[in-house]
């Protein structure tokens, strides 16, 4: 799976290493390589991560300085090229199958449609975008309902 050159050009990495998501690598980097094209960006190299809860809270603790759960961590490897207004991407996104499963129910998904939001809410977040007010959250809602929306075939 390493290695895998997507359309907007870069390194683009899927480890699936929850046990039970049948997600396929394929499909993912398909819909985050939508994104990506639909936002204008270039993926450098990206790395998305499909892991259990304790995985992600681990980071979540380590490199966040916070010891609660999360769905979705994004690390970008070079935060100081989004305030240059570069439409690069460069950087890995982690989610949190186990959150996924269990709230898929609530937003009328299933479980692996649910951890694709979580992807693209990651890469939303790699490619600039925030979600600290109400205003830039359902701006990234939308966005993220739109792009599942325009993929649905390919999940």
């Amino acid at each position: 799976m390493h290695g895998d050159k997507t359309d907007p050009g870069g390194d683009f990495t899927v480890a699936l290493r929850h046990p039970s998501c049948k997600l396929p690598a394929d499909r993912c980097r398909r819909v985050l390589t939508h994104v990506l094209s639909a936002e204008g960006v270039t993926a450098r190299h990206l790395v998305l991560v499909v892991a259990g809860r304790e995985t992600v809270q681990d980071l979540h603790r380590r490199y966040r300085a916070c010891d609660e759960p999360t769905d979705v961590l994004a690390f970008d490897y070079h935060p100081e090229e989004a305030k240059t207004g570069k439409r690069v991407v460069d950087g890995e996104i982690y989610i949190d199958f186990d959150t996924a499963r269990e709230r898929c129910r609530e937003f009328g998904a299933d479980a692996e449609e649910e951890a694709m939001r979580y992807a693209i809410h990651g890469l939303l977040h790699l490619i600039g975008y925030s979600d600290k007010t109400p205003a830039e959250k359902a701006k990234m809602h939308a966005l993220e309902d739109r792009y599942l929306g325009a993929t649905r075939h390919s999940l």
